[in-house]
């Protein structure tokens, strides 16, 4: 009998089941849609957004703010630096453009499209990091811009 009671003590976990509760965990800690979060990166404050727009497909919105238009009076030359590289900006194609917006703030804003997973924190985290990477030219050119 002491032998039986030792198999039934260590005997394996029944797989679906387990598969079944870690499943309905991971749903209960799926953020509602939609939903949104603010970070900093490189000392710039970001707003993102993700929505779902149809099952298990959802488009995530990142603008992040890289300060304000300088007066004339202050710095002519960065002022018209920034406002040159703010046509510019916001003529391009593609997954993110510049804008002014209307408190005279240089911002940045991109698009990721994330299709065929379900939305987690982490597939979040992934799609940012991957992004701002990407982005880190645009950074660039407008710091050289700040002077």
């Amino acid at each position: 009998m002491a032998c039986q009671e030792m198999e039934s003590a260590t005997a394996l976990p029944d797989f679906d089941t387990l598969l079944s509760e870690s499943e309905q965990k991971l749903e209960a800690l799926r953020p509602p849609m939609p939903c949104n979060f603010r970070f900093r990166y490189q000392g710039h404050q970001f707003v993102a957004r993700v929505e779902e727009y149809a099952h298990e497909h959802y488009n995530l919105r990142i603008i992040g703010d890289f300060g304000g238009l300088p007066f004339t009076a202050e710095n002519p030359a960065e002022r018209e630096n920034l406002l040159a590289l703010a046509r510019w900006g916001s003529m391009l194609q593609g997954d993110w453009r510049l804008f002014l917006t209307s408190r005279s703030h240089l911002a940045f804003f991109g698009q990721i499209s994330l299709e065929g997973e379900s939305f987690r924190a982490a597939t979040a985290i992934r799609a940012i990091a991957r992004f701002l990477i990407d982005s880190q030219p645009m950074f660039r050119l407008i710091a050289e811009q700040r002077g």
